[in-house]
């Protein structure tokens, strides 16, 4: 079925339900990008210090767009020479003595999402210092970014509760020492906003952090023991699909053997008018499934609805205008 569990049509508007984010737009589905890793040494050196890249004191960014050619998340760094590309499994965060910091008396308890205990050090890089990493989604072009669609993650605790082209950053695992935890967080004055904390229950899919598309911002770090850490990330959005792709049963932005097997389920299935309980098997829409789905189905065989190559081969690519 096409990728939504309710719908509401307006003019050319369409909202589209997926959980709990609204996502507008004539036809969209869920493009996620290869979990990368981020590397993070706590007074520890890097495990292989012959390929890796230890990030100077300069201004830092992770760079998560997603380009025509596919996603490309890397880290930018202004040193050695302005706009450095560094990859990411390349890439090593170092904190040393510098960076150590320990509440003295009790924790405030808008900040016990670190998991450090009165008076125990932990190593914490500023949001406002240097290489602390910040997020950066502007290096698109603008065709790339009138390819996303607009949706609304609905979650006003991480500050993303409107419409807007969206990238949601996923904590998908942290690996380093026994009882070492990490979080991520934004301070306003004295108000934090967490995205991230593996401290109280572990990683859960609380743990994520949403920038719109053209943005950036930098976020504080805090690690509570000493070592190295692997920081796993993903990331996501949703992107326009060709609405002519009719033939699409399953909503994946592409034909194929899984929407065929949809309309064989569905065989000669009547009282399929509003597509009801027919699992949109009826693509032609003419109360049943039969010969003329078949025949819309083999017309768009192998065909492909998004403009991006990570989700579509070129030579199977279906036409779509990505301008709004």
């Amino acid at each position: 079925m096409k990728p939504m569990n309710f719908s509401l049509c307006a003019s050319c508007l369409c909202v589209v339900f997926y959980g709990s984010a609204a996502v507008y737009g004539d036809y969209c589905v869920l493009s996620q990008s290869p979990v990368v890793t981020l590397h993070f040494g706590v007074e520890t050196p890097p495990s292989d210090p012959n390929t890796a890249q230890t990030i100077p004191a300069a201004h830092t960014d992770i760079e998560i767009p997603l380009r025509f050619s596919g996603w490309d998340v890397h880290i930018k760094t202004d040193r050695p020479a302005s706009d450095t590309r560094i990859e990411t499994e390349q890439a090593y965060f170092a904190l040393g003595t510098e960076h150590r910091f320990a509440f003295q008396g009790a924790v405030p308890p808008a900040f016990a999402f670190i998991g450090a205990a009165p008076g125990e050090t932990f190593w914490y890089y500023d949001q406002g210092q240097p290489p602390a990493p910040g997020v950066d989604s502007q290096d698109m072009t603008a065709a790339e970014h009138n390819a996303l669609c607009l949706w609304d993650p609905n979650d006003p605790t991480r500050n993303a509760n409107a419409p807007g082209r969206w990238l949601r950053v996923n904590l998908v695992e942290v690996r380093g020492p026994e009882d070492g935890h990490l979080a991520m967080w934004q301070e306003a004055g004295a108000s934090p906003t967490v995205f991230f904390s593996t401290f109280d229950g572990g990683i859960t899919e609380s743990d994520v952090f949403y920038i719109p598309a053209g943005q950036h911002t930098h976020n504080n770090w805090a690690f509570t023991r000493p070592g190295r850490y692997e920081v796993e990330l993903q990331i996501s959005t949703y992107i326009r699909c060709d609405a002519a792709l009719t033939a699409d049963i399953n909503g994946d932005c592409r034909v194929d053997w899984a929407d065929f097997a949809l309309l064989a389920a569905h065989w000669l299935r009547d009282a399929c008018a509003g597509q009801p309980d027919c699992d949109r098997a009826d693509v032609a829409e003419s109360g049943q499934v039969d010969i003329n789905d078949l025949l819309e189905l083999a017309t768009q065989w192998l065909l492909c609805g998004s403009p991006f190559e990570s989700e579509c081969p070129q030579s199977n690519r279906s036409k779509i205008s990505v301008s709004d």
